[in-house]
């Protein structure tokens, strides 16, 4: 019962730090506005909050199991002979079992999968709608980013795809809107993928797993925006506030409906903020930052978790202490 239990202990301790941790970052997400962060920072702001709760699971996990994987493996001997007035989180040494961790454990196994079932059926989904709008189209020569020209009446234009991303278009936008505010809605989503959002916003949203549905929810809702007003400032240093600030009005007066899930759609996010933010050239076009930080937060979690799991490991048993 020794690596079950451990396991399963494990599973608990970083569901419910993940929960914590994502209730408050959830909170502190939705003050980006009155913090006035620039909308790429924002969007880089939200993605590292939307990762926190996976990092924050993920090092209690490391700190839980590697002690005891350590010893097994005859590398480092455990802190459990001296340390006999607390409870032991260890899979050689138990002292009875924690009832309440284990049963914790077996429901976030349960609820994690049920929801990365769901998560992953939507976007199977999703990703066969697009299929087959693509089927329909042709792709359109001459263009820096991968773009589709998709036949039908309703006005389409958004970007999506991780693994290979493009913009898709409605045939009848391009047909319809003036050239300049057709050029500006493309400059917007050709920004989203040079951004690199649509991959973003598919890690974001499986790094929601870890965090509680509300808080995730809130979390992608504050990329999405920001990612949205960034790329507007991308197009706007192309053709210009007004011209951009012109096409939203037009897009989303007509545009049916929201994107397809994991994609991003020119007239979708709140657009009286975006033009206003526009009109005002507040928005200003920088680099983002999230690409490269998450992957190097990643690793330094995974690190310090590892090099101070001794560390971790007796404070996380100080505090299960009365754990029944």
């Amino acid at each position: 019962m020794g690596w079950p239990q451990l396991l399963l202990e494990s599973i608990a301790l970083s569901a419910l730090a993940a929960a914590v941790a994502s209730s408050v970052i959830a909170v502190l997400v939705g003050l980006r506005p009155p913090l006035g962060f620039a909308p790429a920072r924002g969007a880089d702001v939200a993605l590292m909050a939307g990762l926190l709760p996976m990092f924050v699971a993920m090092a209690v996990a490391i700190a839980s199991v590697l002690p005891s994987a350590l010893q097994a493996a005859g590398v480092r001997a455990d802190h459990c002979q001296i340390h006999h007035h607390h409870r032991h989180l260890c899979a050689l040494h138990l002292d009875g079992n924690h009832v309440s961790l284990m049963g914790l454990g077996v429901l976030a196994v349960v609820v994690f999968a049920c929801r990365g079932g769901a998560l992953a059926w939507r976007q199977r989904t999703a990703s066969r709608a697009v299929t087959a709008l693509l089927r329909l189209g042709q792709q359109l020569q001459g263009r820096e980013v991968p773009l589709t020209s998709v036949p039908g009446s309703a006005w389409l234009c958004f970007a999506t795809g991780v693994w290979r991303p493009r913009v898709v278009v409605s045939a009848t936008l391009l047909e319809r809107l003036r050239r300049d505010e057709l050029r500006a809605a493309l400059a917007h989503e050709e920004a989203h993928l040079h951004r690199h959002d649509t991959r973003q916003l598919a890690v974001l949203v499986w790094a929601g797993l870890f965090a509680l549905p509300w808080a995730s929810a809130a979390v992608e809702r504050v990329f999405r925006e920001a990612a949205e007003e960034a790329c507007d400032a991308e197009a706007a240093a192309q053709v210009g506030p007004v011209v951009v600030a012109k096409a939203l009005v037009a897009v989303a007066g007509l545009q049916l409906g929201r994107a397809p899930t994991g994609s991003l759609a020119f007239g979708d996010s709140p657009i009286e903020r975006r033009v206003v933010a526009l009109l005002a050239g507040s928005n200003v076009a920088v680099r983002p930052l999230a690409p490269v930080l998450a992957p190097l937060a990643m690793v330094t979690v995974a690190l310090v978790a590892s090099v101070a799991s001794e560390g971790f490991h007796h404070a996380i048993e100080s505090l299960i202490q009365r754990v029944p």
